[in-house]
């Protein structure tokens, strides 16, 4: 009996284990911008017809599977999307893509997801361009950046350089051994307390 209850707790811990593991992958953030900014200061940045607005930026990781933008948008037709194209140093496209208006969170920090894993190096400076589809008078598209936060990196609006970061970060589809910790603290620490409960009231 005791036997069998040693390989049910053995199963049992395995198996949150497992759980914690595969929870534990989650798209990992990296700021290019100044996060210690107050939000207040952000500048909102129109995207014009016909023109780009492109930022410069290094990551640590091995591994780039999308970023997320603060964008605004206003009256625009669900057709419409907002075009992003990925670039390295020397100036070769590494991603073009493209989402619609439609599924934004106007003035939030929307995730772009890519559809396969580009592999970059940390030593090397990456670009990150957005355009719009053609705009109507009565539609606007912002992006916003940070004007007085100290940052690595360019940033252009319509080919002219700019003061300030653009409220971006990289994203990277990996183990996060933090976020395995703290799951599996959390784990353990509801095991120990229902357990407590049964011996409790049983």
């Amino acid at each position: 009996m005791v036997v069998k209850n040693k390989i049910k707790y053995i199963i049992i811990s395995l198996i949150i284990v497992l759980c914690c593991f595969i929870y534990a992958h989650v798209y990992k953030p990296h700021n290019i911008y100044d996060s210690s900014t107050d939000t207040s200061a952000y500048l909102a940045l129109d995207l014009q017809n016909g023109e780009a607005i492109s930022q410069t930026f290094r990551c640590s990781e091995k591994e780039l599977t999308g970023f997320s933008v603060k964008v605004a948008v206003n009256s625009i037709s669900d057709q419409k999307k907002l075009f992003y194209r990925l670039m390295n140093e020397a100036g070769e496209d590494l991603i073009e893509g493209s989402i619609s208006f439609s599924t934004i969170e106007s003035g939030r920090i929307n995730e772009i997801h890519f559809d396969k894993a580009i592999e970059i190096n940390s030593k090397e400076e990456y670009t990150i361009q957005f355009r719009s589809s053609e705009l109507q008078d009565e539609e606007h598209v912002q992006l916003y950046c940070d004007p007085v936060g100290v940052r690595s990196g360019k940033l252009e609006d319509a080919e002219t350089p700019m003061d300030g970061t653009l409220i971006l970060k990289t994203l990277t589809y990996r183990f996060d051994i933090e976020t395995f910790v703290v799951t599996l603290g959390v784990a353990v620490y509801l095991v120990a307390f229902f357990r407590i409960l049964y011996k409790l009231f049983s």
